[in-house]
């Protein structure tokens, strides 16, 4: 079996995409879906009728090859075409034979005998699937929640899910709800846990001893009425929030909860002193300061800014969250880690 998690460099052999002009399309948006998480490309024709030296395409991980390598057995030893982290995808039959040959990783569309080092797949965007880190950051989470949801059974299971200010922790959060429930998880529910603690934003602009929850009577209420019951496995049902902050919760109800199901929690803080005995299963989306400040003010990726932008996020709310990370010792208690630094991905971090 390919190790897709593993593929750093894909060579895609792009002949049959001047078929037709969906071919194209596909072969297009397959291109800058892995661009933009990090692979390297090289774009090769298997038909000597295409000059790819006109192709505008232009990126500093795209390598454009004028022409297929005719004899692949001359390639350098060096080359990164020769790379045991690249991947191929081609139909042409002699250059399929050399790679099994040399059992190199190969991904196709036509039928040819496969082995372990081969794939087929019907359209490139399920390569797109194969090659996306945040797959393998959402599987790696499905087996913790698994072997978590065995012992003792019928108890939810609570799983949370945080990281600062534009490290899209929700994105996560929500993305792990559709692909739970794709395998076969089908009780899961979420909570936006901005309805009952603030963010950083919000802390910046509170006083300081008001601490981290919108109020006390809220926390409480979250506590008592949902995590607490879920945790000892009871059925939950609530139809309507309580009067005194109803317009504050609509969003939520009616919320129903049944035992053995899987409940996430996403928010930026929120790993707080009062939630981590209750937390199941913690996730913890890292960012790198200098990406989460291109994100805040806005700047194009590649676009080089000033330090001092960077600097000013570290000493404001960059600061505040890392007060928070001290002070409930997350770094020490996480489950799992995240990066998203890469935009749209979230790659799991070695353990």
């Amino acid at each position: 079996m390919i190790p897709f998690k593993k593929i750093k460099t894909v060579i895609l052999d792009v002949a049959y995409a001047f078929e037709k002009q969906e071919g194209m399309e596909e072969a297009t948006d397959l291109i800058w879906n892995l661009l933009d998480r990090d692979y390297q490309v090289f774009l090769v024709s298997s038909n000597q009728n295409h000059n790819l030296s006109k192709e505008n395409f232009s990126h500093p991980r795209l390598t454009i090859q004028t022409e297929m390598p005719q004899n692949p057995d001359n390639l350098p030893v060096d080359s990164p075409l020769m790379l045991p982290q690249a991947l191929w995808v081609t139909d042409h039959p002699p250059t399929q034979k050399w790679l099994m040959a040399e059992q190199k990783y190969l991904v196709h569309k036509n039928e040819i005998s496969e082995n372990l080092l081969t794939q087929r797949v019907v359209h490139l965007s399920e390569l797109a699937w194969l090659l996306d880190p945040s797959l393998y950051s959402m599987a790696h989470v499905l087996d913790c929640i698994r072997d978590k949801l065995e012992k003792p059974p019928g108890k939810s299971l609570i799983v949370a899910i945080g990281g600062p200010p534009k490290s899209f922790y929700e994105r996560f959060g929500l993305g792990l709800k559709d692909y739970l429930e794709s395998q076969e998880i089908s009780l899961v529910e979420t909570v936006d846990m901005a309805h009952f603690l603030k963010t950083v934003d919000e802390v910046m602009e509170s006083p300081p001893e008001s601490g981290p929850w919108h109020h006390g009577e809220i926390r409480d209420w979250l506590l008592e009425t949902i995590l607490k019951p879920a945790g000892s496995g009871d059925k939950i049902l609530i139809e309507n929030g309580p009067p005194l902050f109803s317009s504050e919760l609509e969003t939520l109800f009616p919320f129903f909860l049944a035992p053995g199901s899987v409940l996430i929690l996403y928010g930026e803080m929120v790993f707080q002193k009062e939630i981590q005995p209750l937390i199941d299963i913690s996730v913890l989306v890292e960012c790198s300061d200098t990406e989460i400040t291109r994100r805040l003010y806005e700047f194009s990726e590649g676009i080089h800014f000033e330090p001092k932008f960077t600097t000013a996020y570290q000493e404001t709310s960059g600061k505040i969250y890392n007060k928070y990370l001290l002070e409930n010792q997350v770094a020490a208690k996480v489950d799992v880690r995240l990066d998203s630094s890469l935009l749209g991905v979230f790659v799991l971090k070695d353990e």
